[in-house]
């Protein structure tokens, strides 16, 4: 099948499957020309489990952003530079 194909099979856009293939989540097709490739059942099956791990990792991510916030350097500090911790010397004597 070509991508058109494989965007109908998954209910991804063509553009999402391309970048797949250009970040390597995806495994190349057949080349059956210069600028033409087939693809099979191994690709829609890989191509929903890269989908389905995209959307698990970003509610794990809004979870933890929800339940435990990154406090910001501005509370951490008051809006100062945080005071320099004296350094013991380590020249020899």
């Amino acid at each position: 099948m070509r991508i058109a194909a494989l965007s109908d099979a998954t209910g991804l856009p063509v553009a999402t499957l391309k970048y797949y293939l250009r970040e390597g989540l995806l495994h190349p097709g057949t080349a059956t020309a210069v600028n033409q490739s087939a693809y099979d059942d191994s690709h829609i099956r890989r191509a929903r489990l890269v989908r389905a791990l995209l959307e698990l990792a970003g509610r794990v991510t809004a979870f933890m952003r929800s339940r435990c916030p990154i406090p910001s350097r501005a509370t951490t500090t008051r809006g100062r530079r945080p005071a320099a911790v004296p350094r013991p010397n380590t020249w020899p004597t």
